[in-house]
């Protein structure tokens, strides 16, 4: 190291690996002005990859940050390894937003303590996490006063400051570059530090709620056109979105619930038992599970000549138990149409489209009916029906009774309703923003408010702390929790593995957008 002051002639110190003592001396060359040289000669092999320019260069304008900002000093690091470089060190830079009003901290009896403090922006996972470091007259003598035992504790330790505390009074201790005696000016120090303390809270609460808005509008966004394009690829029907005024019952109110064995319909235009041509139709289908008599037969087992057949057990069906009609709601713009199915199950919750074991046919028939004249009813074969809406606005009920149209069979009847609702024109379905509840310890991830319209999601639940710092895996995770109440909306009256199905498809086609 080859050092000169003023006009006087320059001088040498040199210092070697593993030696504790150092050589002074008279430098006989040359030297253009004031300054001073420093040269490391026979880097070792294995430190060459680690002891690059560029990281030297970052660690000075860490470690000497202040002294370069005050005293004006240049420096420039010279490598001449191959590629040969030069660089010049430069004060490091906080990228943040710095938070005014904390420019000096008074400390009792001592000199103030320099503030830099500032809002981190948020950093990728696997990057060097921000903090506040503590200087003395510019040199740093702590990377991170969260690690201190006196500052292990919010703000320091949110990982979302960053900047420098510069305290004229860190008796730095001997033979360390880093570290300080907690004596009695450290003691003041950290009362008078303790006091800033709130304004850096309140300072980070207004930035959580910031940002939370803008996150929200943003998510709210990108869930709205990933659902947009969602119920394109659904099944044409089956899935019915929720109104733009929010008071339509998401996953709530069941307005298409099916009711159980002998319940009638409510009166109005009805197309009775029998007959009519809007009348009663029979299903010439079979079961969901085989669309025809050979399909059945297809799950006929023998075990040998003359052995009796064995049905498989999932295919049979029992007596009819309840109804659906599929939508619950539905909505209709004024002289457009819309068609309904009418589901009809069993008591263990299969649907009912097919032959009995003993061969005996269950055929259905449907009535249907309507209960207001903003609409009116057109029945198709197989438990299905459209409604066509009139030349205004208004509110009707559809209802349909099911019972078997094979003699012998139970004389058992069900019924279910849904609400139809013709619109004036077709209206743009709104997108239910999130809100987001801190409900510890309870294991709801997210819930349904129908008073207000929105889905309230559970923000203290562990599944989502673990994708709430990632954007990417925190719009699925909100995806998943839209798609589950979507489900439960339209098919929450059906047996749990239907619902499980439905989830399924639902997931399956929502993955290709989020």
């Amino acid at each position: 190291m080859v050092s000169q002051t003023g006009e006087a002639p320059p001088h040498m110190m040199t210092l070697r690996s593993g030696s504790r003592t150092y050589e002074r001396r008279r430098f006989l060359g040359g030297r253009a002005g004031p300054g001073v040289d420093v040269t490391i000669h026979e880097v070792h092999r294995e430190v060459q990859s680690r002891l690059t320019a560029e990281r030297l260069q970052r660690y000075l304008g860490e470690e000497l940050r202040e002294r370069i900002r005050r005293q004006g000093v240049t420096i420039v690091l010279e490598d001449r390894l191959p590629p040969s470089k030069k660089l010049e060190v430069r004060p490091a830079v906080f990228r943040g937003e710095r938070i005014a009003g904390i420019g000096e901290i008074p400390v009792a009896d001592h000199p103030p303590v320099r503030a830099e403090i500032y809002l981190a922006p948020e950093t990728l996972p696997g990057t060097e996490r921000p903090a506040v470091a503590l200087y003395r007259l510019g040199t740093r003598v702590c990377q991170d006063i969260a690690g201190l035992p006196e500052f292990a504790r919010e703000p320091w330790s949110s990982g979302r400051l960053e900047g420098a505390l510069d305290y004229a009074d860190f008796r730095v201790a001997p033979a360390s570059r880093e570290g300080f005696t907690p004596d009695a000016a450290y003691s003041a120090f950290v009362e008078a530090v303790r006091v800033v303390e709130p304004i850096l809270l309140e300072r980070l609460r207004r930035e959580d709620e910031s940002r939370a808005e803008q996150a929200g509008r943003s998510l709210v966004r990108e869930l709205q056109s990933a659902f947009a394009r969602l119920l394109k690829d659904l099944p044409a029907g089956d899935y019915e979105w929720f109104g733009a005024d929010g008071r339509r019952p998401f996953c709530g109110r069941r307005g298409g619930a099916a009711r159980g064995p002998r319940r009638r319909a409510r009166r109005g235009r009805d197309t009775r038992w029998g007959g009519g041509r809007l009348g009663t139709r029979r299903s010439p289908t079979r079961g969901r599970r085989g669309d025809d008599q050979s399909r059945v037969r297809r799950n006929i087992r023998r075990r040998g000549t003359g052995s009796e057949p064995i049905l498989q057990p999932s295919l049979l069906t029992g007596p009819l138990e309840r109804v659906v009609i599929r939508p619950a709601i539905a909505r209709v713009a004024v002289g457009r149409r819309r068609r309904l199915a009418a589901i009809a199950f069993d008591a263990s919750g299969l649907v009912i489209e097919s032959g009995s074991a003993s061969g005996i046919d269950r055929d259905l028939e449907y009535a249907w009916t309507i209960s207001a004249s903003v609409a009116s009813l057109i029945v198709e074969p197989g438990g299905r029906a459209i409604v066509e809406a009139g030349g205004r606005p208004g509110r009707a009920t559809l209802a349909v009774r099911v019972r078997p149209a094979v003699k012998g069979e139970p004389m058992r009847e069900a019924s279910a309703e849904a609400e139809i609702l013709v619109e004036a024109e077709a209206a743009r379905r709104a997108f239910p923003p999130p809100v987001f509840v801190h409900a510890p310890g309870e294991p709801w991830r997210s819930r349904w408010n129908g008073a207000s319209g929105k889905l309230e999601v559970n923000s203290a639940h562990s599944d989502y702390q673990i994708v709430r710092p990632l954007p990417a895996r925190r719009r699925r995770y909100l995806g998943r929790l839209y798609a589950k109440e979507l489900v439960l909306h339209n098919f929450g009256h059906e047996p749990s593995s239907a619902v499980l199905e439905r989830l399924l498809e639902v997931l399956t086609r929502l993955d290709e957008h989020l």
